[in-house]
């Protein structure tokens, strides 16, 4: 009696066991599947905060550029009002530029995007024919995948390097434009500070100078930018 009451109960936990195996199984697998799609939410959410970010300080330094330029203005207003039209024609310009070379790296980031999409979308079916093929592991489909990747990774960088070495003299000469206007504005601060209206005409005048060689290297970045071939 006693042993029949032994086996009843082996044969009781055996079953239990039999049931929550697979139940734990499942319950493991299921929890792997929901880490993974929680990284990737967070990954997601990540980015798209560092993206709000950019877009927030993009917004800022737009801002403060806007500040200093209206700033300016009244001082050409104020010192050498007979230029006042032609620095107003000239920033326009050069805010019309930028413009042209913000669109086309928008289109041209557009066209590479919808390029890469169709090729992954290709890729992975490719990929995925070999792998029921027997032709190769999940693994290696995952390790090509990550290869095609790094090409596209490579080849911008190559692109973003050829371009720099074609405008490499003007960057330079930008670089020490750059330079030249900060020690100009610290003059034109003095000038302004001693009422030397000679010194402060002259200033302007040669700041005007740099604000056309700047909008010429601008048109010439912006032709180098239609070359470019995706």
């Amino acid at each position: 009696m006693l042993r029949k009451k032994i086996m009843k109960v082996i044969m009781t936990s055996c079953l239990c066991m039999a049931l929550l195996v697979p139940s734990m199984a499942f319950a493991e697998k299921a929890d792997g599947i929901q880490e993974q799609r929680g990284l990737i939410a967070k990954r997601i959410e990540k980015f798209k905060e560092n993206r709000e970010e950019r877009k927030a300080k993009r917004e800022e330094r737009k801002e403060k550029r806007e500040e200093r330029k209206e700033k300016f203005l009244e001082l050409v207003k104020e010192y050498v009002p007979d230029t006042l039209n032609n620095w107003k024609e000239q920033f326009d310009e050069h805010k019309a530029v930028h413009d042209q070379i913000r669109e086309i790296k928008m289109q041209l980031r557009k066209e590479k995007k919808e390029e890469i999409k169709e090729d992954l979308k290709k890729m992975r079916a490719e990929l995925k024919e070999k792998i029921e093929a027997g032709e190769i592991t999940k693994e290696e489909a995952k390790n090509k995948l990550k290869e095609y990747i790094e090409s596209i990774k490579e080849e911008r960088k190559e692109i973003i390097q050829e371009k720099k070495e074609e405008l490499a003299d003007e960057i330079e000469a930008q670089k020490e434009r750059r330079e030249e206007v900060k020690e100009l504005r610290k003059i034109l601060r003095g000038a302004i500070k001693n009422k030397d209206y000679e010194k402060i005409t002259d200033t302007f005048n040669k700041l005007y100078e740099h604000l056309l060689d700047h909008i010429e290297f601008d048109y010439k970045k912006l032709e180098e930018l239609k070359k470019i071939e995706l």
